[in-house]
């Protein structure tokens, strides 16, 4: 036996009212669940997250600190200087210790330069590296210098001497063991004598050093390099 229309009308509406409501629990419950997992992320996030205690050694007094940096700064030996030359770990360790320590690390050690066909281009990068950072009381650089004949790199290391770039105090020739490292002294003492001159008046004083020179050693006559 049919149900009346309007009865089977009301039944039905009933029906989707009844869905409608399911539906949207359903929701509030997967939305309440989806909070609550955010909220207890978050707090194991917050847990996780502990401020390291500072280091013991970074809260003694500066000066005990200064006295420790002194004795790990200084080097045995001299430090060969490459393109590739970095700074000790130590010195990246954290901030506080490199703007502590790094200028130490500089002025404690003896620096040497491997120069080959009198290129100081290696040297003019240390000099601007050094200047940029205001590092003052620095040793004297050590150079040891290859045999070479080169007078144009001669006469541009000379013009830099001259210019102020690299300082008399900051370059120290390591002896004198070839003839090569004593022409080099010898243009050196000329560029710093003529610093108060103008450059034609010392790249005249080179030129008779040229000269000079030339007599005992063909290789720096005037065939040889420009």
């Amino acid at each position: 036996m049919a149900l009346p229309r309007r009865l089977q009308s009301y039944l039905r509406r009933n029906h989707h009212r009844s869905e409608r409501r399911t539906t949207s629990d359903t929701k509030g419950v997967r939305k309440g669940t989806k909070c609550s997992r955010c909220r207890k992320r978050k707090q194991l996030k917050a847990k996780s997250k502990v401020i390291p205690a500072p280091s013991p050694l970074l809260t003694l007094p500066a000066e005990l600190r200064n006295s420790i940096w002194e004795y790990v700064a200084a080097e045995p030996d001299r430090i060969l200087v490459t393109p590739s030359l970095v700074l000790p770990p130590w010195l990246s360790t954290c901030k506080q210790i490199r703007q502590e320590a790094q200028k130490l690390w500089y002025t404690s050690n003896t620096f040497q330069f491997v120069i080959i066909d009198l290129d100081t281009s290696l040297v003019s990068a240390w000099c601007l590296h050094t200047c940029s950072r205001s590092i003052n009381g620095l040793s004297p650089v050590i150079l040891n210098i290859f045999e070479s004949h080169n007078w144009t790199n001669l006469v541009a290391w000379a013009k830099k001497v001259w210019e102020g770039g690299h300082t008399a105090r900051l370059l120290e020739i390591d002896g004198f063991a070839s003839k090569t490292e004593a022409v080099v002294s010898a243009s050196h003492c000329i560029a710093v004598e003529y610093m108060d001159l103008t450059w034609d008046d010392c790249e005249r004083a080179l030129g008779n050093l040229r000269l000079l020179i030339a007599r005992f050693d063909g290789g720096w006559g005037l065939s040889e390099g420009a």
